[in-house]
């Protein structure tokens, strides 16, 4: 019976030491995964940063562009303004020459 306990005792200890490795390698495993994903986040952050100033950059062209198209539209506003004072003044200079002959 002693040694009957004692060999249920080594058998349980070798059991144990290879649930112990199982363990150290699963470890080992998922360090090594751990790793990998860090160095991906890495350079997936990388490319987040670059997409954000190239949008950055974008939005300054937009802005840009939309100023520009402001200044188009006042122009053309001022353009047409102009346009009917002439007109305005063309009239008023045919009337006074009427007037006049």
């Amino acid at each position: 019976q002693l040694s009957q306990n004692h060999a249920l005792k080594v058998e349980s200890t070798s059991l144990q030491e290879l649930q112990a490795q199982g363990l150290q390698r699963d470890v080992v495993s998922l360090k090594s995964t751990v790793h990998e994903l860090s160095q991906e986040r890495t350079i997936l952050q990388g490319k987040v940063d670059s997409l954000e100033n190239k949008l950055s950059a974008r939005n300054l062209e937009f802005n840009q562009c939309l100023e520009k198209l402001k200044l188009f539209d006042q122009a053309k506003s001022t353009i047409s303004r102009l346009e009917n004072e002439l007109i305005i003044q063309q009239m008023a200079c045919a009337r006074e020459a009427d007037e006049n002959s």
